[in-house]
């Protein structure tokens, strides 16, 4: 099972019990995806957009989400919701950072919808 079908499965599960909030059952998940250091957890540009198109077809509004490859810049996203792109460029040093070739993330932003 993929890691956002996983999720998707415990936040349904979640639905009627009230003692429970599925919104911070979701960003602890999302806590996973960074390692022990908080630095960003980068993956296969493939593989992020297979489980980000789960998340968005679940009502779960998805950033893109990576590390510059020049300055180390790691507070770096696209605002666009549920868009990827293979390039990203960095806001600090201006570098344009080939996404497919060095990897990157999402986050996960759980609305109403999905709920």
């Amino acid at each position: 099972m993929s890691h956002a079908k996983h999720i998707l499965t415990q936040i349904e599960d979640l639905r009627g019990h009230s003692h429970i909030n599925p919104k911070k059952l979701l960003l602890w998940f999302a806590s996973r995806q960074r390692y022990k250091d908080h630095s960003m957890h980068l993956r296969p540009f493939a593989e992020v957009l297979l489980d980000a198109e789960e998340y968005a077809n679940a009502g779960i509004v998805v950033h893109q989400r990576f590390i510059c490859e020049a300055c180390g810049n790691d507070t770096l996203g696209i605002e666009e919701p549920n868009t990827f792109y293979k390039y990203g460029q960095c806001d600090k040093c201006g570098h344009i950072t080939d996404l497919e070739k060095t990897g990157c993330g999402f986050c996960a932003i759980l609305t109403n919808r999905a709920l």
